[in-house]
């Protein structure tokens, strides 16, 4: 239910990265620093269909893409700021945190997402965001393997050279065989064959 989320939790992050990186390669000198490149590596609670990771392969988000916006404006938070409050050990109040994290681009697709329209927004990445590219030569079938669960959640994405403005970038050589639906099916569920 939360995939549009995710997709904005994702979007949060690459410009994070992005402002980082043009931050370091500016360098304060005048000669021209290239942007370094980078791996982004973990598991994003999201399928390759989702919202997230088509954000991070085409650098935008339509909105019409797939299931993504489904339960946009469906989608209630389970606590309220109470509830954070405790769990961060009395800290300032939500309120407070999103004045003093205050983005006026996140604003403006919170706003978006939030305003009595139906229509979901567009989510774009700049233009300086480099283009990301599998660390395996194919997407696995699935990275998560449970009784009822079979789906791939975790990836290895690589920022590539692709452009004058983004001259070093990772290009995979080798991928290590991943298990087969079989392999795995006969120990019911990944870890390993020697799980206890």
């Amino acid at each position: 239910m939360a995939d549009h989320i995710r997709a904005m939790q994702v979007y949060v992050v690459s410009k994070k990265i992005d402002e980082v990186r043009r931050r370091s390669s500016s360098g304060g000198r005048d000669d021209h620093h290239y942007p370094y490149p980078f791996m982004l590596c973990g598991d994003l609670n999201s399928d390759p269909l989702s919202g997230a990771s088509q954000l991070l392969s085409t650098r935008s988000l339509a909105p019409d893409q797939h299931d993504c916006w489904k339960y946009l404006n469906k989608y209630r938070w389970d606590v309220d700021d109470s509830d954070v409050d405790e769990m961060v050990g009395h800290g300032n109040t939500g309120e407070q945190r999103r004045i003093e994290n205050h983005d006026e681009e996140h604003d403006k697709i919170i706003r978006t997402t939030t305003e009595s329209s139906d229509a979901p927004p567009l989510i774009e990445l700049p233009g300086s965001f480099p283009i990301l590219q599998s660390g395996c030569r194919e997407i696995p079938a699935f990275t998560n393997f449970a009784l009822d669960f079979v789906d791939t959640l975790d990836y290895i994405l690589a920022s590539q050279a692709s452009s004058e403005s983004e001259l070093y970038g990772f290009q995979p050589k080798r991928s290590a065989p991943m298990p087969s639906v079989k392999d795995v099916e006969e120990f019911v569920a990944m870890v390993s064959k020697k799980q206890k």
